[in-house]
């Protein structure tokens, strides 16, 4: 019974890892996203609150942008600038703990910030992020209009269903 669990994971495992292998190794997102470092985004135009590109990219099964280096700070940056858009929201606010900033999608500590000088400040109860063109963030009010930038980690998924195996 042991060594029958232990070739399942193997196996798993290794089916796992050739997986990310191979769309890494071509980088093919949905024709709508484009691949960046293991994961794929997506433009939204619309303009709406930050719960609604919250409640958007949730029931798609996606999540709104989350970014956790420097590349993917200039990466996203280029992103928004070849959609000749000013700003995006992104998925880090301080909703629940003023000055407190979380990843939206996991709840969990925002690892890499790249805040304007003087941000976040919450003038006016702002809670919310933005992410502009100067690859720079600045908390914003979440009732504002902005559009969004979906991302979807399909590594993430594989990940998942391994471990619930």
């Amino acid at each position: 019974m042991r060594s029958e669990f232990r070739i399942t994971s193997t196996l798993a495992t290794f089916i796992m890892f050739m997986l990310m292998f191979a769309q890494d190794a071509d980088g093919r997102c949905d024709s709508d996203w484009e691949h960046f470092n293991g994961s794929c985004y997506k433009y939204i135009a619309h303009t709406v609150t930050y719960p609604s590109a919250l409640g958007t990219c949730n029931k798609e099964g996606y999540y709104l942008l989350e970014i956790n280096s420097e590349e993917e700070n200039t990466f996203i940056g280029d992103f928004i600038i070849r959609h000749k858009v000013r700003s995006v929201w992104q998925g880090v606010n301080d909703i629940f703990a003023e000055g407190h900033w979380v990843y939206s999608r996991t709840g969990g500590n925002v690892s890499f910030t790249h805040w304007y000088t003087g941000e976040p400040n919450n003038r006016g109860n702002e809670d919310c992020a933005e992410f502009d063109t100067n690859r720079l963030w600045n908390d914003m009010a979440c009732n504002l209009l902005l559009p969004f930038i979906c991302e979807n980690n399909p590594y993430a998924k594989i990940t998942e269903n391994v471990k619930k195996e």
